[in-house]
């Protein structure tokens, strides 16, 4: 506490206060170290192996899936958007989404997509049960009334055959053979001729038989002697989103 002998003496009046200001400033100093230590005891404690800690600790946002929303040429309500998983046999798309889509876009006779001008693949059985028969449609289709031309779909020639046939861009029939294990899905001359050997082997191992097509199939016999067995076909995902079906 202050007396009057603090004011008539200068120098003790000064050497007063710097005491107490130095006893303030430790008091908060005190507080201070106390609240930094505080915060740092909550704090993890780095261990020996802090590194591989911190790596186990880590875990990377995760990776948004590829989708493909695809429109089919008549609005729907419904929409579908699933995840590309490629397959040799171009059947990226799920079995059902497969047999929508091109039944979407089948008028009974052919698959017709917009931006696609030549009508290159007959769409048997796309739109009514199979009843074979005379009156199957099938054997409606498989007629030189329906019959698309060869050439003009899949190439005339070797080089021809270049740029399409043999770059994979096969009839659509031959997508929905592989996802139904269904031969008769393409008629047999001459668009399942002109099917992959991929997607041949996909609709036997979904129970696609010889008897489909009383004995002999010759599932992709053409394609493999003009453009070989390891070609695979353009994936149906793209095709779709060439011609703006997909976005």
């Amino acid at each position: 506490m202050l007396s009057n002998d603090h004011f008539k003496n200068p120098s003790m009046l000064r050497i007063h206060l710097l005491s107490i200001f130095i006893l303030i400033s430790s008091c908060r100093y005190g507080e201070q170290v106390k609240i930094f230590q505080g915060q740092e005891g909550a704090r993890e404690q780095p261990s020996n192996s802090g590194r591989v800690k911190d790596e186990q600790a880590y875990s990377p946002p995760p990776i948004a899936a590829k989708t493909a929303v695809i429109y089919p040429t008549q609005p729907t309500t419904q929409v579908v958007s699933e995840e590309i998983q490629l397959t040799p046999d171009g059947q990226e798309l799920s079995e059902d989404t497969i047999k929508r889509v091109l039944s979407e876009n089948s008028d009974g006779n052919y698959y017709r997509f917009p931006g696609e001008l030549e009508n290159c693949s007959r769409a048997p059985l796309s739109k009514t049960p199979d009843t074979r028969g005379p009156t199957a449609d099938y054997d409606r289709l498989n007629t030189k009334k329906y019959m698309p031309n060869a050439q003009s779909c899949m190439g005339n020639g070797t080089e021809g055959r270049k740029y399409k046939s043999c770059a994979g861009l096969v009839p659509y029939c031959c997508y929905m053979m592989a996802a139904t294990g269904d031969y008769t899905k393409c008629i047999g001359y001459w668009e399942r001729l002109w099917c992959t050997e991929a997607q041949c082997n996909t609709a036997k191992d979904r129970g696609a038989t010889d008897s489909q097509c009383d004995g002999e199939c010759r599932c992709g016999a053409t394609f493999k002697t003009d453009c070989g067995s390891s070609i695979p076909p353009v994936p149906l995902l793209k095709r779709l989103r060439d011609i703006g079906q997909i976005n």
